[in-house]
């Protein structure tokens, strides 16, 4: 083989590789990106429901599920999150994407929120593996409640695929 034909292969070879390793360092960077985007997101909301004085008033109430169950559903379908979940600051569930786990214990994190300050996390929970956020609603000086809005990870994945013939 010649010199020349070596030094164009060689060529190629590099600029393959420099394709690869920039390609894959966008799809990288554009899932961090759009993860940390859905943190803001739900976080947000999250804060949003937690100084609704419906919401307050809800918990208030002999049966909160009855009021709660219905504004998550709504907020979860309009604002298009995987879940929308109103809970005891113990954990138990007044709202869940399925009904029959109302009632149920919250899996995931709650303690931060229970002492009065808002995070978020990614965790596996029923629905399973999600960036979300627990919020205490307070009423007054205390906690009276705590809201978890959630976007499962497959959707966040499945927006990344929808982007990937632009990255590329």
């Amino acid at each position: 083989m010649s010199l020349a034909r070596q030094l164009l292969l060689l060529q190629l070879a590099v600029v393959v590789i420099a394709v690869v390793v920039v390609g894959a360092v966008a799809v990288n960077t554009a899932a961090d990106r759009a993860a940390d985007e859905q943190r803001e997101r739900v976080l947000s909301l999250g804060e949003a429901l937690a100084a609704s004085g419906e919401v307050r008033a809800a918990l208030r109430s002999d049966d909160p599920s009855q009021v709660l169950q219905p504004l998550a559903e709504r907020v979860r379908r309009t604002s298009d999150v995987s879940f929308v979940v109103f809970m005891t600051p113990g954990g138990i569930r007044y709202s869940h994407p399925t009904p029959e786990r109302i009632g149920g214990r919250f899996v995931g994190t709650i303690a931060p929120a229970r002492s009065g300050r808002a995070f978020t996390e990614t965790m596996t929970g029923t629905l399973g593996p999600s960036v979300r956020s627990v919020v205490p609603i307070r009423d007054g000086s205390r906690v009276a409640g705590l809201v978890s809005i959630g976007v499962l990870e497959e959707e966040i994945s499945d927006q990344l695929w929808d982007q990937l013939p632009g990255l590329l």
